[in-house]
C-alpha cells in the first residue's frame, strides 16, 4: 500500500510539475487514479516554495524583482502546463463556437490572438497581485493559492463529463471514481488546512476565499457544460490558473 501511495505521489508530481521524481518502471491505471488524490499535495509543495521565496527574497531584491522571480519560478515549476490549458481554452471560448468546433480549436497547437491576450493579462495580473502581497508580507496567499487551484481541478474533473476520448487525463478520470469518496475527503481536508493557515489573517479573507472557490467551480463547470458538454485537460488547466488568479487578487484586495 505504501508503495502504491508513493507511486501515485510521484505520478502526480511528474504530471503537474517539472520537479525531478524517481523513475517508475511501471505505471498502472490504478496508480493514475490515485494520483488525482495527490494534486492538493503537489499544490502544497509548490505553495511552500513560493511562500518561502516571498519571505526571504525581499531581503535581497526589491519587491518588483521578487515578484518577477516568483512568477518565473511558478511558471518553471509547472512547465507552463496550466497556462497552456488557459491559452487553448481562451481560443475556444472567445471564438464564439461550441461543441466539436471548440474542441478542434483546443487541439490546434497554434495560439490565436485570444490566447496571447489572455496569457499576457493572466501573467500581468498575477505579477501585480504578487507585488501587493509581497509588499504586505502576505506570504500565506502564495501558500494557499496553489493548493486551492489543485483542489478545484480534481473537483471539476470528478463532477463533469470528460469530452475528449483520447485525452491524457482520461485514465485519471476513469480510475478516479474508485477513489471518489477518498478524493472528496482529501480535497476537503486540503482546503480546510489551507484555510486554517489563514487563521492569522482577517476572518473576511478566510470566508471570502472559501466562497470564491465554490463560485469558481460552479461558474466554470456551467460554462464548460454549455460550450463543450463537459471538461477536458485544457479546461482543467484553465481552472487551476483562474482560481489561482482570483485568489491572489481577492487576497490582495482584502489586505
Amino acid at each position: 500500500m505504501i508503495r502504491a501511495i508513493l507511486n501515485a505521489t510521484a505520478i502526480a508530481f511528474m504530471f503537474l510539475t517539472r520537479i525531478p521524481m524517481p523513475r517508475l518502471n511501471t505505471i498502472s491505471p490504478e496508480d493514475q487514479g490515485r494520483a488525482l488524490l495527490c494534486f492538493p499535495l503537489v499544490g502544497l509543495c509548490i505553495g511552500a516554495l513560493l511562500s518561502l521565496c516571498a519571505l526571504y527574497l525581499p531581503r535581497v531584491f526589491s519587491i518588483e524583482i521578487t515578484a518577477a522571480l516568483i512568477l518565473g519560478l511558478w511558471i518553471f515549476i509547472t512547465g507552463a502546463l496550466h497556462l497552456d490549458g488557459l491559452a487553448d481554452s481562451a481560443d475556444a471560448w472567445l471564438s464564439g463556437t461550441s461543441g466539436e468546433r471548440a474542441l478542434e480549436i483546443m487541439k490546434d497547437p497554434r495560439c490565436g490572438s485570444a490566447a496571447v491576450a489572455t496569457l499576457v493579462f493572466a501573467l500581468l495580473i498575477k505579477y501585480v497581485a504578487l507585488t501587493a502581497l509581497i509588499e504586505h508580507q502576505a506570504w500565506w496567499a502564495l501558500l494557499i493559492a496553489p493548493i486551492i487551484g489543485r483542489c478545484c481541478a480534481p473537483l471539476i474533473l470528478l463532477s463533469t463529463p470528460y469530452v475528449n476520448p483520447q485525452g491524457i487525463g482520461l485514465t485519471y478520470i476513469e480510475q478516479a471514481p474508485t477513489y471518489s469518496r477518498t478524493a472528496f475527503w482529501i480535497i476537503v481536508t486540503a482546503s480546510g488546512l489551507g484555510l486554517y493557515l489563514l487563521s492569522g489573517a482577517k476572518l473576511s479573507v478566510v470566508v471570502g476565499i472559501f466562497f470564491i472557490s465554490l463560485i469558481i467551480i460552479a461558474f466554470l463547470r456551467r460554462m464548460m457544460m454549455q460550450r463543450l458538454g463537459g471538461t477536458n485537460g485544457d479546461t482543467a488547466g484553465a481552472t487551476v490558473e483562474i482560481s489561482e488568479i482570483l485568489l491572489l487578487v481577492g487576497a490582495s484586495a482584502l489586505l
